[in-house]
């Protein structure tokens, strides 16, 4: 599940000890998001179910699952009216439970969240705590 929360990350992940980094380049149109697979673009299918939580007057967004790419939904004209956006994105392992993302969209817009396999909810403490740097 992809955890968002509205606490500021206070340092760089690129500074981690190992983290990720993968590319990928998106379509934003009013026709829905195209993602490119190898060569060609395709839709994704949009995950639309999102739980709020608020713990400790934070927010938590709790998103069960990822947006997924739909093979079957293949673009063979980009549209007129879209944003083109490169997507970098890393990702660092702060535990077994936990790992943080940030993504940079065309080297300008950046957010962070969260990945968890573990849906017990005692998972926003661990998060809290560790961009608090209580931990």
């Amino acid at each position: 599940m992809l955890i968002y929360c509205n606490i500021p990350v206070p340092y760089d992940i690129e500074d981690a000890e190992q983290c990720d980094i993968t590319y990928d380049e998106f379509i934003f149109s009013n026709d829905g998001i195209f993602t490119k697979y190898k060569k060609h673009f395709y839709g994704m299918d949009i995950c639309h179910h999102v739980e709020e939580f608020r713990l400790h007057e934070e927010d938590f967004f709790v998103q069960k699952e990822a947006h997924k790419l739909n093979k079957n939904k293949i673009i063979t004209t980009i549209p007129y009216k879209h944003y083109y956006v490169k997507r970098k994105t890393i990702q660092t392992v702060i535990d077994e439970d936990l790992t943080l993302v940030k993504e940079v969209d065309n080297d300008v817009f950046v957010s962070h969240y969260f990945i968890s396999e573990n849906s017990d909810y005692s998972i926003f403490e661990k998060i809290s705590s560790h961009l608090k740097k209580n931990v």
